[in-house]
């Protein structure tokens, strides 16, 4: 279920950038300059601290227990959703095995009449229940 809501969101989004790409190229300017220049120039100093590890360690703890926290909770939920469109499906499918099927009094309809063969009545060769050997 989620896969498709991940790909198409992903697609909407990479189409989005693609075209504000596009859209800054014609008019020359860039969207929010000024906020843009300070996040790149922070970038490779903020980069350079993560990957050496000059961050304090409480940082990289708190991270790692946020990053855990978040992934348990999300678990939870997706197996919380899972319970619940298990449980429903579960009674329907047992329903289905145990009762059979009611054709609440009506016949065949015309429909399945109409596109049904006949019937052709096997000759009797002593060897069926009819015939009761």
């Amino acid at each position: 279920m989620w896969a498709p809501v991940l790909f198409f969101s992903s697609l909407v989004l990479f189409t989005a950038f693609a075209a504000l790409k596009v859209w800054e190229e014609r008019k020359g300017a860039r969207i929010l300059e000024p906020m843009r220049a300070s996040l790149d120039a922070q970038l490779p100093r903020i980069y350079q601290a993560a990957v050496m590890g000059s961050l304090p360690t409480s940082w990289r703890h708190a991270v790692a227990v946020f990053a855990h926290d978040a992934t348990h909770r999300a678990v939870v939920f997706l197996v919380e959703v899972l319970r619940a469109v298990e449980r429903p499906l579960t009674r329907i499918s047992f329903r289905m095995r145990i009762q059979k099927p009611s054709a609440n009094g009506k016949g065949i309809s015309p429909f399945l009449k109409s596109i049904m063969p006949e019937k052709k009545e096997a000759p009797s060769d002593g060897t069926t229940p009819e015939g009761k050997v």
